[in-house]
């Protein structure tokens, strides 16, 4: 903590600083067993009145799909003066996930209505502020405590 460091002993006031800072990486896995690749499914079909078992696609390849992936920052500073009675914490964010997981719609030729494919970007940010005070109680005659 600086408000530990030998240069801020003698500010009266001050009782607490403290920078603090985060950075992590998630992935999200949400992608079905063998989602990548091309799946077969079995089907009969008729042949001259016969039913006959088959093979037909049931999901399309996409040897290109990965894990989403999701980047946060923090950074923040607590404070706190007057013998910890006001202190207030102040931290801002940033948020970016890229190659999101989602259903495109392809066409119908392909005998799909949609393929699971990594696209977009979406960038989240913020700042968080949280004050707090420890008030004093008084004694007033006639009012229980």
């Amino acid at each position: 903590m600086i408000s530990d460091e030998n240069f801020l002993k003698e500010a009266g006031a001050l009782n607490l600083l403290k920078l603090k800072a985060s950075y992590g990486s998630v992935g999200n896995n949400q992608i079905p067993n063998y989602g990548a690749i091309g799946l077969l499914g079995g089907v009969n079909y008729v042949s001259n009145g016969n039913i006959i078992a088959g093979l037909k696609p049931i999901t399309l390849d996409n040897t290109g799909l990965r894990w989403e992936k999701t980047n946060q920052a923090n950074i923040g500073i607590d404070i706190a003066f007057l013998k910890n009675r006001l202190s207030a914490t102040i931290e801002v964010y940033r948020s970016i996930t890229q190659d999101m997981l989602l259903n495109v719609p392809i066409p119908d030729i392909t005998g799909f209505s949609s393929q699971l494919t990594n696209i977009g970007k979406m960038r989240n940010t913020g700042l968080e502020i949280l004050v707090s005070s420890k008030i004093s109680s008084v004694n007033l005659p006639g009012l229980p405590m």
